[in-house]
Order: structure tokens, then C-alpha cells, then sequence
């Protein structure tokens, strides 16, 4: 019986996605089920792994967005649990393994896990770095969104079902009874069908304790893509930055507008009010979350043509401001972490650390020696 899908979307990324399933490969467990969903321009023939008959390879007829891919690869799975990584993330199989015992008796519609980093080399070099927070007794314990989700989606607890998140079909499809049929309303299928649990879901599990994802972050990751094929948050700054992103907040490295558009679809989708932040609100984390200023008040000019003033004002503020705001915004949420939930961050960067299967193992390592203590 399979219990768990890991849904695996995929795109011209061969070489990232043959070290996922390489790892996926070392999971024990005959109870989950990988289905890679490949909309390659040509798809890679992936006999030479030797994969056995968890995974399924399934591929599109046609060119297909990313969206519609997460869609396409979902219609294949048969797990009561569904879950979504992307080809250049990955697994510790150990804790997959961990995660699919405890959905066997889970009784809640999602769980929310704890994941791991995985900094991709850059190009032409053959360091990476991974990054892990642990805990010291964090217990597990029933958890749900909390507050207005416009503000809460960096929030860890957040159910995004992406290398975090694993949710039941039965929740699924009263996410699609709610949305008239559509799991996915925006272009943002992470964070809108985060936002789609939230809102739909009775209850949320938070398994501290597991950790059985890697997000691997790269220059080729499609979340920081932004005009004409510059990241988002500059991959290249990790070389003078290393400590700032690894803290594991990402929210002002990425437009706010990215999060707050397909958040307010979900809500549009049931028939909620948007209820959306106030408008200066809106400019100012959209102005201090971007260096991409001229797009970003293009934008802005669009939704809030009265604001001109308001912009032209903040505008300013907003680029003396950034680095201040980020850096003091990351330094007090680590601290939260450290003081209130007794975490403590581990980050180490090695030339062994060249892919998802090197990562993983030494991130399995950091666990294993953690909890032996």
C-alpha cells in the first residue's frame, strides 16, 4: 500500500534530477512512491539508474508551464499523502522513511516537517553548503496558521507543500470542491496551495523532530528568477553574504508581491474578501524586498495610480533601508528561534558538498550525531 506520493517536477535539469532520485533510491520503505513528472525539451532516458517500481516517470505530450506540471505529476499519484519536491531539492531518506510511520497514524488533514539547505555550487566551482536547524526537546504538537496569512507566510509553521508540507488527498479534494474543481489559481502553485491549506484545513500537524526534505537552492531555481533572467535575490551575493540568507528566512531576499498575489487568489478562489494589506504596506515591503526598483514601482504605479506621492516618499527610505531592515529582521527571528523554540543553527560549506546525495548524507550525519547526544 503506498502512503506517501513524492511528486517530482522536472525540466531540462537531467544531471540535478539524477542525483534526487539517486538519493530517493536509498529510502527503505515500499510504502512511497515517486513520480517524476518530466516536461523536458528532450526528455533524458534514466534507464541507466536502475530505478526500481516505486517510480513512476511520466511525460507530457506538449510544453506545458510549471504549474500545470505540478497538476500533471499529481494525477498520477496513488499515496493518501501527497507532497512535491523539485529537481534540484532533495531527501534524507532515513527521515522519509521516519515520516511515512508516523502518516500511517496521522489524523490530521496536513504536517508541516522540517527541511534542511542545500546551496548548490555556482558554476565553474565545486563548493556548496548546507544549513539545518536543529532542536533540543521541541516535542511534536498540533499547530494551524496563525494571524492573517499576508503576514504569516514566512512563518515556518506556514503550509507550503513544497518540500514541507505533506497533505491528504481527501484534503485535496476539498480544496478543489471549494475552488470549483482547481487545485492551483496562480502562477505561484507553492505558495497558493499553502495558502489553499490554510485556509481549508481543520487541523495541521508540525513535526519538529522530522526532517526529510532539502531545499536546494541554485542559480537555476525557478523561485529566484526575475527580469530577463537575473535572480531575485542576487545568488552570486552568498559569496560576501554566506551568513544572511542561511538563517533560513528568505522573504525579503524575494518580491513581497510574489507571495502576496498568489495568497489573495486563494482567497479569491472560496469566495473570501481579499483583504488585503493597506496600501502603503504593500509599497513599502514590495519597495524594501526587491532591488529590482524600476519594475517594482511600474508595478506598484499599476495597482495604486493615487500613490504616486506615497511612493515617490518611501522610495528613498526604502533603498537606505534594505540591507538595515533585512539583516535586523533575520537577526531577531534567529533569535526567537534560539531563545523561545531552544533551536541552534548549523551551516557548513565543504568542496565534498557538490550534490543532493553528498548533501544529504552529511545532513543525515549532523542529525544522527545531534540526537545520539
Amino acid at each position: 500500500m503506498v502512503i506517501l506520493t513524492v511528486v517530482i517536477p522536472t525540466r531540462n535539469r537531467s544531471a540535478m534530477l539524477a542525483s534526487l532520485l539517486k538519493t530517493c533510491q536509498k529510502s527503505k520503505s515500499d510504502e512511497v512512491e515517486f513520480v517524476v513528472a518530466d516536461n523536458s525539451d528532450n526528455p533524458e532516458n534514466l534507464n541507466f539508474l536502475d530505478l526500481d517500481s516505486r517510480f513512476k516517470i511520466v511525460r507530457s505530450t506538449e510544453r506545458i508551464g510549471m504549474t500545470a506540471n505540478w497538476g500533471f505529476g499529481l494525477e498520477h499519484a496513488t499515496g493518501n499523502w501527497r507532497v512535491f519536491v523539485g529537481d534540484d531539492d532533495g531527501i534524507l531518506p532515513e527521515e522519509l522513511d521516519k515520516l511515512i510511520v508516523v502518516l500511517r497514524q496521522a489524523t490530521s488533514e496536513a504536517v508541516v516537517c522540517r527541511f534542511a539547505h542545500f546551496y548548490w555550487p555556482k558554476e565553474g566551482s565545486a563548493k556548496g553548503r548546507i544549513s539545518i536547524w536543529l532542536d533540543s526537546e521541541a516535542p511534536v504538537h498540533w499547530t494551524g496558521l496563525q494571524g492573517n496569512p499576508y503576514s504569516d507566510f514566512t512563518n515556518i509553521n506556514f503550509p507550503i507543500p513544497y518540500c514541507r508540507t505533506v497533505f491528504h488527498k481527501l484534503l485535496e479534494e476539498r480544496i478543489r470542491g471549494l475552488q470549483g474543481g482547481r487545485l492551483f489559481t496562480a502562477t505561484s502553485p507553492d505558495i497558493n496551495l499553502g495558502a489553499a491549506i490554510s485556509l481549508a484545513s481543520e487541523s495541521i500537524d508540525y513535526l519538529p523532530r522530522i526532517t526529510p526534505f532539502i531545499v536546494g537552492t541554485s542559480a537555476l531555481s525557478n523561485g529566484l528568477q526575475g527580469p530577463q533572467g537575473v535572480t531575485k535575490r542576487d545568488f552570486q551575493a552568498l559569496n560576501s553574504h554566506q551568513w544572511i540568507p542561511q538563517l533560513g528566512n528568505e522573504s525579503f531576499a524575494t518580491n513581497y508581491m510574489s507571495y502576496l498575489e498568489p495568497i489573495a487568489q486563494a482567497r479569491k478562489a472560496r469566495g473570501l474578501p481579499l483583504e488585503l494589506p493597506p496600501s502603503w504596506r504593500i509599497i513599502w515591503l514590495s519597495l524594501v524586498s526587491t532591488s529590482f526598483y524600476r519594475e517594482v514601482i511600474l508595478e506598484l504605479r499599476s495597482l495604486f495610480p493615487r500613490k504616486a506621492l506615497m511612493m515617490l516618499i518611501l522610495y528613498p527610505a526604502a533603498v537606505l533601508m534594505r540591507r538595515v531592515i533585512r539583516v535586523t529582521g533575520l537577526i531577531i527571528w534567529a533569535t526567537k528561534r534560539a531563545l523561545i523554540n531552544r533551536e541552534f543553527f548549523v551551516s557548513e560549506k565543504s568542496m565534498m558538498l557538490y550534490n543532493i546525495e553528498t548533501a544529504s548524507s552529511k545532513l543525515q550525519s549532523i542529525l544522527t550525531n545531534h540526537r545520539q547526544r
